[in-house]
């Protein structure tokens, strides 16, 4: 045993002298091979222009040893893409680990350092390249990013000082990045990267670092997870966008984001201390700043979006309720999604309106409506019809106002819901202590107690159509229900139906029910005049038709049943009082079936007055 220990021990140890006397010999060659490296240039240019597939020109191939290892430096690197120059690098230093290589049997290196590299990169069409390259649809960005990945990941410690990088994109525009140092360091199967880097002219960096991990698995070759800490940055609107699109004066962005990417999988991205500035060319700016988290697959492509805490600044000063909003794009379907807890509805209409094309009819209302208020869990779809544009808006609203336009009536201090698209909405409210006001008919708002109903919009052909349905309002004590229906015509008079009922209204408010225009000034008079503000109105029922146009001739009729009231039916007439009776306007004049009453303090019964309309005036006709 002992002579078995003997004989491993001088193998081990003639082994370690030849294997010394190996690099030894390796060393002395390699010192007295280096410098004439500079004679074999013309075949290194060769076979770089084999690797790469462009003419490389180098200006100078010098190399010394440092310890054991070969070190290689090259001056005056040039690339150059169908003749134009695309990377250039003033010198790239390569050290060589001697032990690892021979033990790898592969090239091991013990730093990679660039200094002053300068790279031109153009993009058109979604397509990264070189300067210089032609586009081809066989091209695939993912692939160029594997295999810089590849390259990274293969190296121990690589760094580059003073970079330059130029970029000309139709969707980014112009720019250059001036990066001052990057440095990479590998341990085990992932590699470390710090980077800081200044984007144009500003003066303040972009702080990177990231972990590059070489997964191996069904899911991908290389994950990255990266912080990057971003300046406020103006981003390109005017290559971004196209011309004069809705009306983005500026976009200001910074903050700090940590990123996940799997390489041609997923993308997963979260943003905190976002701020984002927007300016519109009318002068309206707004800071906003949410905390963001954005997933993106590559496989199937689809999006989602959670902005969470969602603050909104105007440049006055004012802020806006916290919004959270998720955010949903499916390529499958070709749809999004936009929900949200809640919002300030002035706040959306305000910002909506630089987004929807100013003559659409969506457009129109909304800036019609001018809704105030508060706007909770809501949601926009978003689709394509016939390559247009398509939208649904639904959303509760609390405490919210509109103004009346077009047909649909005047409310405030409401609870509703609210839908909205292209071409027809909806509101469904109810409220109490509000005024509603329907402006096409009547001349005054009216407060109630209490109100709820439905009023819905839809373009037909020729035609606007606003209907209301299930109209109740409750003020003085009285309950007043209906509906109406106008049409609003392109080539004919707009034409309007109302159909009101009411009880137990005061006679005081005959008229108010009453649109001014549908009688006649004189059935208006004589009902004005004929009561005095006692007794009661059991019931009141309005029936309108008419177009609305100059000398229209309304189709109306009005009836009212009273109790205990006061009726001078003509001014030659005593006044008769406690009158329980039905009466019934038209455009004929009146009707009036008096049940029971007093005149002249005797009682009255099963009277039968007609009140016709002669020459403009109303005279009494007793049958």
């Amino acid at each position: 045993m002992r002579w078995l220990l003997r004989k491993l021990i001088l193998v081990f140890f003639w082994g370690g002298v030849a294997f010394i006397a190996l690099l030894a010999v390796f060393a002395v060659s390699v010192e007295r091979l280096l410098p004439y490296l500079d004679h074999y240039r013309p075949q290194i240019e060769r076979n770089l222009q084999q690797i790469t597939g462009y003419p490389v020109s180098l200006e100078q191939i010098d190399g010394r040893l440092e310890g054991i290892d070969p070190t290689v430096s090259v001056s005056g690197f040039d690339l150059f893409v169908n003749g134009q120059p695309a990377i250039t690098i003033d010198e790239m230093r390569v050290r060589l680990d001697i032990v690892q290589t021979i033990l790898s049997l592969s090239p091991q290196f013990t730093y990679i350092r660039f200094v002053r590299p300068s790279i031109l990169l153009q993009e058109s069409e979604g397509q990264w390249r070189l300067n210089g390259a032609m586009p081809s649809r066989d091209m695939q960005n993912d692939v160029g990013v594997e295999r810089v990945l590849d390259y990274l990941a293969a190296q121990r410690n690589f760094s580059v000082f003073d970079a330059k990088l130029h970029i000309t994109s139709e969707q980014l525009g112009e720019h250059s990045v001036k990066i001052p140092h990057v440095y990479l360091f590998k341990q085990a199967f992932k590699s470390l990267l710090s980077a800081n880097f200044y984007l144009d002219d500003n003066l303040s960096p972009f702080q990177m670092s990231a972990r590059i991990d070489e997964t191996r698995s069904l899911l991908g070759n290389y994950r990255v997870k990266a912080f990057l800490r971003a300046p406020q940055v103006t981003l390109p609107l005017q290559n971004m966008l196209p011309a004069e699109a809705y009306s983005l004066s500026s976009v200001e962005l910074g903050g700090d984001v940590w990123l996940d990417v799997l390489i041609g999988k997923e993308l997963e991205v979260r943003a905190e201390s976002v701020q984002l500035n927007v300016a519109f060319d009318d002068g309206q700016q707004y800071k906003i700043t949410p905390s963001l988290r954005l997933h993106y697959s590559l496989t199937q492509p689809s999006l989602r979006v959670d902005a969470h805490n969602m603050l909104v600044v105007d440049q006055d000063g004012r802020s806006y309720p916290s919004t959270d909003m998720a955010f949903d794009w499916s390529s499958v379907t070709d749809r999004s999604n936009l929900a949200f807890n809640q919002v300030d509805i002035a706040l959306a209409q305000q910002i909506s309106r630089y987004f929807l094309p100013e003559k659409s009819d969506a457009a129109q209302i909304l800036a019609g409506l001018n809704p105030t208020g508060l706007a909770q869990n809501g949601s926009v779809r978003l689709w394509r019809e016939n390559d247009d544009l398509a939208f649904q808006f639904l959303s509760n609203l609390r405490s919210a106002s509109v103004q009346s336009y077009n047909g649909i009536p005047k409310a405030s201090n409401i609870n509703a819901v609210f839908s909205l698209s292209e071409d027809s909405g909806y509101i469904d409210f109810r409220g109490r202590n509000s005024d509603i006001a329907f402006d096409t008919l009547y001349e005054e708002s009216w407060s109630a107690d209490f109100l709820s109903g439905y009023v819905s919009w839809q373009k037909v052909s020729d035609a606007f159509l606003i209907s209301g349905r299930d109209l109740l309002v409750q003020r003085n004590n009285a309950d007043i229900q209906g509906g109406f229906r106008l049409e609003i015509r392109e080539a004919e008079p707009d034409w309007i139906a109302l159909d009101l009922h009411g009880r137990n209204l005061s006679v005081a408010d005959r008229l108010t029910y009453l649109p001014p225009t549908a009688l006649s000034p004189d059935v208006m008079t004589w009902i004005k005049e004929a009561f005095t503000d006692t007794g009661k109105v059991e019931t009141v029922d309005v029936l309108v038709q008419s177009e609305l146009s100059d000398g229209a001739v309304p189709h109306v009729r009005v009836q009212l049943a009273v109790s205990d009231a006061s009726v001078t039916f003509d001014p030659n007439w005593p006044t008769a009082n406690k009158v329980n009776g039905f009466f019934e306007f038209d455009g004929a004049g009146v009707s009036v079936e008096v049940a029971s009453g007093y005149m002249l303090d005797l009682p009255i019964s099963n009277l039968l007055l007609t009140v016709p309309i002669s020459k403009g005036l109303c005279r009494l006709v007793k049958p």
